[in-house]
């Protein structure tokens, strides 16, 4: 992570205790919310970049993983006896997320000679730098064995996801000093 993505990030995740309540039903219920507003994000990346099919595709994918993600956490909580539903409400710092980058898409659409491809793809690598941020503050937390497996696992996969946006961030890179 860069240092600007690291401090956005960090300053974005509130302790979990305030928004959540302690404990592992607290700590599942916020990363659920935290992938719906990841699948939202990717579905709204993959929309933007509908003219680039890896980007597209990527994204669609990515999409597809955090639903599965929180479809699984939503299970885990039901088993340990906590009936939580899968809403969409998901977190007032997704809606942000979601907004800029909405708002960079249509600033875009006016000023055709902006890389939109830098700009929306620094947004999504922001957003997705929080959900890992989210994550890797449940990883240092006391739960249940299933559930600290569950979460390793999810925060491996979006470590794999960011590895991958850094990627297409240094293509694109590469095209504009050609």
């Amino acid at each position: 992570m860069t240092g600007y993505s690291e401090a956005a990030a960090a300053a974005m995740t509130p302790g979990l205790e305030r928004e959540y309540g302690l404990g592992e039903p607290g700590t599942l219920e916020h990363l659920l919310d935290v992938c719906q507003d990841a699948a939202l994000g990717a579905r709204l990346a993959a929309e933007i970049f509908a003219n680039n099919d890896d980007l597209a595709t990527f994204f669609g994918e990515v999409a597809s993983e955090r639903d599965s993600f929180a479809t699984r956490l939503a299970v885990l909580l039901s088993r340990e006896g906590y009936g939580q539903e899968i809403d969409d409400t998901g977190t007032f710092r997704g809606k942000l997320f979601h907004w800029r980058l909405r708002l960079a898409e249509r600033i875009r659409i006016g000023y055709r000679e902006i890389d939109d491809r830098r700009v929306n793809l620094g947004i999504v690598r922001a957003g997705s730098n929080w959900v890992l941020h989210a994550y890797e503050q449940a990883e240092g937390r006391d739960l249940s064995a299933d559930a600290a497996k569950e979460i390793h696992s999810q925060a491996e996969r979006i470590r794999a996801t960011n590895a991958q946006i850094h990627r297409f961030e240094d293509e694109i890179k590469k095209d504009r000093h050609l």
